[in-house]
């Protein structure tokens, strides 16, 4: 499967990075509405929606192979 990692803010990019968001060990707040719903869209995050609590945003386990491959990817076009 192809993902679409293109112009993504730093936001949603520290997202992909740290694997999503859950209530369990984050100090943040959750991410706002205008931060994930283009990943949901994009199918690079997961919504587990709870009852009474914060939803939860999960990168599976395919984004996130895809990611490091997109970020080492990116380093390697980077000009130093």
């Amino acid at each position: 499967m192809v993902y679409d990692f293109d112009n993504l803010a730093g936001e949603q990019r520290a997202l992909l990075a740290g694997g999503g968001w859950t209530e369990a060990g984050h100090t943040r707040l959750p991410p706002l509405p205008k931060t994930v719903r283009p990943l949901i869209d994009r199918g690079l995050i997961e919504v587990h929606r709870r009852p009474g609590l914060p939803d939860e945003y999960i990168v599976p386990p395919a984004v996130k192979a895809a990611w490091r491959e997109f970020l080492a990817d990116e380093v390697k076009r980077m000009k130093w």
